[in-house]
């Protein structure tokens, strides 16, 4: 029956007619007592078996009565026997279900981290894009559909990249044809008023100071046709300013002056082609002719930390500080007087075109006193 149970023979009284168990006395009672009346009474509700505490321990007690006679075969079974077996299946199964647990847990967390880490590089890649890095791409061989959207994903940058360049490239030569086409234009009005002026001299002063001027015009009508470069040096540009000066010195006898103080390293710098005469031409026209008085120009340039500055400082009327704010970023309405269509701000976006956006020009005007244009751009020879 299992380790620790019993089997004996009783009568009706609950005398031992028979056990191999040496503890039980034979011929003598049961010497637990309520283990006779449970029986008598599951006898007679015709139930053979019930649970009875013996002891401090608990068994199934199964009986069944041996016919023709008053006695009783019964069984007494421990517990701890019966579910032994049970307890080491639970301990199985509690072990296989942590292990199962463990390998689910452990499984989970690759799965999870296979999708995670590509879905966090993704994600890091389109914020790294959204800021403008177009050179990201991001290594995934895998076949799902993860793998698909980076692929996908490193597609659509490089075409959007490539896209941007192709902007970038048609928008500066849009940029090189509308520079051309200006410096192929010559103000009519200019070019008349110029002309009027070699004719008015030509009758009064008999031709004496013609040379002069024309050969400044001549000057300047080759600078402005030019041979195709858009690159000249600074001493150049100096030489543009100053035919343009030359010219206008007829135009307004002697209300101005220009004052030249540029340092001797900075003239061979490069750069682009008629930066300089549209600022001093506006400082003439804007700054000096509206105001009383013999204004002054003074044209200054240094290097300094690597970079080429140049200042043009006129004492005119000055700029009011609202129209100020926005004279870099709007176009300018082109005066008849001008030697062509190239102003300031279009000066400014060439500049910041061809050396960056850290270059460029910048304006400080008091109205009333003086304005002065900043033209920085990098050294290049």
């Amino acid at each position: 029956l299992g380790q620790g149970s019993d089997i004996f023979v009783i009568d009706k009284n609950g005398k031992v007619v028979s056990s191999k168990n040496k503890d039980i006395t034979l011929g003598k009672p049961y010497k637990n007592k309520e283990l006779i009346s449970n029986i008598i009474m599951h006898f007679h509700k015709g139930i053979k078996t019930f649970n009875l505490k013996l002891d401090n321990h608990k068994y199934l007690i199964a009986f069944t009565p041996i016919e023709k006679t008053d006695w009783f075969v019964v069984s007494r079974i421990p517990f701890s026997y019966l579910n032994s077996e049970s307890a080491g299946v639970g301990l199985k199964i509690l072990i296989f279900a942590l292990i199962c647990s463990l390998l689910a847990i452990m499984l989970s967390y690759f799965l999870s981290k296979s999708i995670s880490l590509p879905l966090k590089k993704l994600v890091q890649s389109m914020k790294l894009a959204k800021g403008g890095n177009l050179s990201v791409n991001i290594k995934d061989e895998s076949k799902d559909e993860i793998g698909e959207v980076t692929r996908n994903f490193n597609v659509m940058v490089y075409e959007i990249k490539n896209l941007m360049e192709n902007v970038k490239s048609k928008e500066q030569q849009k940029r090189d044809a509308e520079f051309k086409a200006l410096q192929a234009q010559i103000n009519p009005h200019f070019l008349s008023n110029t002309l009027n002026t070699v004719k008015w001299l030509a009758n009064i002063q008999k031709a004496e100071n013609i040379e002069n001027l024309i050969t400044s015009l001549i000057e300047l009508l080759n600078a402005n046709m030019g041979k195709g470069e858009t690159l000249v040096s600074v001493n150049d540009e100096i030489e543009y300013i100053k035919n343009y000066i030359n010219i206008q010195e007829y135009r307004y006898f002697n209300k101005f002056v220009v004052k030249y103080e540029l340092e001797e390293k900075i003239l061979n710098c490069r750069i682009p082609k008629f930066t300089l005469q549209p600022v001093v031409e506006n400082a003439l026209i804007h700054g000096i002719e509206p105001m009383e008085g013999q204004g002054v120009i003074v044209i200054k340039g240094f290097e300094y930390n690597g970079i080429v500055k140049i200042t043009i400082t006129d004492n005119g009327i000055g700029i009011a500080e609202g129209k100020l704010a926005g004279l870099l970023h709007c176009g300018e309405n082109i005066d008849k007087h001008r030697l062509s269509g190239i102003g300031i701000n279009n000066v400014n976006e060439r500049i910041r075109m061809y050396f960056g956006e850290q270059y460029g020009l910048t304006i400080h005007s008091i109205e009333g006193l003086y304005t002065t244009v900043e033209i920085s751009f990098p050294i290049l020879n």
